[in-house]
């Protein structure tokens, strides 16, 4: 999987989505998502078990090894 990739999954399986993707390896990937749908979302924990549940299918598949993120709801961007 390429950083493309995984930005595009995350951008339109999430509302109202911004992702900045990177990666060295495609296999490792670090990713800060700025998105709608975390604004009624305060707990962080929430926020990444959603994010997860995203790309739950590529990480089974071995696809996608490790992702590190932040999330930021769109209310929280100033």
């Amino acid at each position: 999987m390429t950083k493309e990739q995984l930005k595009d999954i995350l951008e339109n399986s999430l509302k109202n989505c911004s992702a900045d993707v990177q990666s060295d390896d495609n296999v490792h990937f670090s990713a800060t998502i700025i998105a709608e749908e975390f604004n009624d979302m305060p707990s962080k924990v929430k926020r990444q078990q959603l994010v997860y549940s995203k790309i739950n299918k590529y990480i089974l598949s071995g696809e996608l090894h490790a992702i590190a993120m932040k999330t930021i709801a769109t209310n929280e961007v100033k």
